[in-house]
């Protein structure tokens, strides 16, 4: 009788696993998001877009609410407005006085700005304030300027048209090289002077020099003309 063959153990059934519930926790609203730290949603795009609202803000304001903005802007609004073109005087001459120096900055480049008023940013303790301000300096001015500590200031004097070959002369032989090199690209600069410059010490110096010499050699050649300041100074009439 042939034996039957033997069954294989049944396997045990394993019991499916259930994942443990997390406990519920509460949603956080925006404002309390903000309050742990984190921006808003939108605040970085708010924060691109400010310096464009600024300048909405800017060209569509009347004289009367520009002058407010001078008064009590914040610093980037007040520079909107140093440099707007219907920025009325009031609020320029509010501005010359403004304690943050970019805004005076931008104020002195402003096309609006008359010449009295540029006149008073000469005292600014920024140099690059009064530099920016020469242009605007009465010919009785511009000895005084001619002994400004900043050399930036004193090359500013090598352009303004009202030097005299006296000044030039002056600051030709100025400690430093920058304010040398404004006197040798200056249109006003005598020929005597330039070739006092030709030999300076400073390689830049020299070279803007010679070729302000050839550049005005070559334009007498063509038309005959004495360009520049003579190298003498007129004498006044008796």
């Amino acid at each position: 009788m042939k034996q039957g063959k033997k069954r294989a153990p049944a396997r045990p059934v394993r019991k499916a696993k259930t994942k443990a519930k997390k406990p519920a926790t509460k949603k956080t609203s925006t404002s309390s998001r903000t309050k742990a730290g984190r921006k808003p949603r939108g605040a970085s795009r708010t924060l691109e877009l400010q310096p464009l609202l600024d300048s909405a803000k800017v060209d569509y304001a009347s004289e009367d609410k520009l002058e407010r903005m001078a008064r009590a802007g914040d610093p980037a609004v007040r520079a909107l407005v140093a440099i707007s073109p219907r920025a009325p005087r009031a609020a320029l001459e509010i501005l010359t006085k403004d304690d943050d120096v970019y805004v005076r900055r931008k104020l002195v480049r402003s096309s609006r700005l008359g010449r009295d008023l540029a006149r008073q940013l000469l005292d600014d303790p920024d140099d690059e304030v009064r530099s920016k301000a020469v242009w605007s300096a009465a010919p009785g001015q511009l000895r005084d300027l001619g002994r400004d500590p900043s050399p930036l200031v004193r090359g500013e004097i090598a352009a303004h048209r009202d030097v005299t070959v006296p000044l030039l002369r002056t600051l030709a032989s100025d400690h430093d090289q920058y304010v040398r090199q404004m006197v040798a690209i200056g249109g006003l600069t005598p020929w005597g002077i330039l070739r006092q410059l030709s030999e300076d010490p400073d390689a830049q110096v020299w070279r803007l020099a010679r070729l302000q010499l050839e550049k005005g050699s070559r334009l007498c050649d063509c038309c005959g003309k004495n360009h520049g300041l003579p190298d003498t100074e007129p004498e006044p009439e008796s």
